[in-house]
C-alpha cells in the first residue's frame, strides 16, 4: 500500500504540482507544521459537528438495523450508474478518442485511489495519467481533468438553482435554531480553502496554471460546443445520481424530505468533504451531511444514520471492486 501511494505522488502530473519533495531544514519543518495544524483545525471543526451526535449512535444503529433493503439496493444501482456517467463525461471532454471500456474501468478504480489521498487527488491523478496514455500532452491532460471538475461545480450550482426555482426549496424550510452548525461548517470550509491558498505557494501556482489551462480548453470547444454541453449534462446527471443515493439512504431509514432538500444537503457534505484533508473527505462529508439534515429538522439519530448509510454506499462498498479494477488498469495500461 505505501508503494502505491508513493507511485501516485511521484508520477501523477497533478500531484507534482501539489506534493513536492521539500528540502530538509527549517523551511521543511515550518511547511509540515502548517499542514498538520491546518489538518488538525479542519478535523476539529468536523468533530464539533459529529461529537454532539455521539449520544445518538445507539439510536442510529437501531435505525440502520431496520433499514429497508429495497432502497439500499436502489442506492447501489445508482452508485453503479455514477461510473458510467463519469466515463461519459470524460469521453465528451477528451481531446483524443478514448475507449469507453477502459475509461469506465478508470472511474471504478478511482473509488479505490480516492480512499488513499485527500480531496479527490488520487482520482484526478489517475485520470490524468490515463489521458496521457491516449496521446494527451501533459497540459492537455491537466486541462481536461480541470474542466471536468469545473463542469461538476457548474452542474451542482445549476441543480441548486433549479431546486430553489422549481423544487420548492426555501430557507423557510430550514429550522433556524439548527442553522448555526451547517453555517459555521460552510464558512469554515471556505476559510480553510482560502487559508490553503494563502499559506501554500505551490497550491496558488497550481490553481493559477489550472485556471489558465481550463480557460484555454474551454476556448477549444468553440468549434465543438456539443461536447461541452454533453459534458455539462453528464456532470449534472452525476451529481443528481449522488443526490438520489442520499435520498435512497433517507428513504431506507424512513426519512421524509423532498428530493430538492437533498440537493442542498449533498452540497453541504461535498463542500465540507473537499475542505477536510482526509482520504475521500472522511469525517468531513459525514459531518456536513449530518449537519445539513439536522438543519432541516431531522432527528440527530436519524440524520446520522442516513449519513452513515449513504457513505456505506458511496465510500466503503466500492472499495473492493475499485481495488480489483485498479490492479487490472495498472497492469494493462501501465499507469
Amino acid at each position: 500500500m505505501p508503494a502505491t501511494v508513493w507511485r501516485l505522488t511521484s508520477r501523477a502530473p497533478i500531484l507534482l504540482l501539489m506534493v513536492k519533495k521539500i528540502p530538509s531544514g527549517p523551511t521543511h519543518l515550518t511547511v509540515r507544521m502548517r499542514r498538520r495544524l491546518l489538518a488538525l483545525a479542519v478535523l476539529l471543526v468536523a468533530l464539533y459537528v459529529l461529537v454532539p451526535q455521539v449520544g445518538s449512535l445507539s439510536s442510529s444503529w437501531h435505525v440502520l438495523r431496520q433499514a429497508r433493503l429495497g432502497y439500499v439496493a436502489l442506492g447501489l444501482g445508482a452508485m453503479a450508474a455514477t461510473y458510467l456517467v463519469a466515463a461519459t463525461t470524460y469521453t465528451f471532454l477528451a481531446k483524443r478518442p478514448l475507449r469507453f471500456g477502459w475509461t469506465l474501468a478508470v472511474q471504478v478504480s478511482g473509488s479505490f485511489i480516492n480512499r488513499l489521498l485527500p480531496a479527490g487527488i488520487g482520482g484526478m491523478s489517475l485520470n490524468a495519467q490515463y489521458l496521457r496514455t491516449h496521446r494527451h500532452t501533459f497540459n492537455e491532460a491537466l486541462a481536461v481533468v480541470g474542466t471536468n471538475n469545473l463542469m461538476g461545480v457548474v452542474g451542482n450550482d445549476l441543480l441548486i438553482c433549479s431546486s430553489i426555482a422549481f423544487g420548492g426549496l426555501s430557507w423557510r424550510h430550514v429550522h433556524l435554531p439548527s442553522l448555526s452548525i451547517p453555517w459555521y461548517v460552510a464558512v469554515f470550509a471556505g476559510g480553510a480553502l482560502l487559508l490553503n491558498l494563502l499559506v501554500f505557494r505551490h497550491l496558488r501556482m497550481a490553481l493559477a496554471n489550472g485556471i489558465a489551462g481550463v480557460a484555454h480548453t474551454l476556448a477549444g470547444y468553440r468549434h465543438r460546443p456539443w461536447r461541452l454541453i454533453g459534458a455539462l449534462v453528464s456532470s449534472m446527471t452525476l451529481t443528481l445520481l449522488h443526490v438520489v443515493i442520499l435520498w435512497c439512504a433517507g428513504q431506507a431509514v424512513d426519512l421524509s424530505l423532498p428530493l430538492a432538500a437533498y440537493v442542498l444537503v449533498f452540497s453541504i457534505g461535498a463542500l465540507t468533504g473537499a475542505a477536510t484533508p482526509t482520504p475521500g473527505g472522511l469525517v468531513g462529508v459525514e459531518a456536513g451531511l449530518t449537519a445539513g439534515l439536522v438543519a432541516y429538522g431531522v432527528e440527530p439519530g436519524q440524520a446520522l444514520a442516513t449519513a452513515l448509510l449513504s457513505r456505506l454506499l458511496t465510500y466503503w462498498l466500492p472499495l473492493l471492486p475499485g481495488s480489483i479494477t485498479y490492479l487490472l488498469v495498472r497492469k494493462s495500461l501501465r499507469i
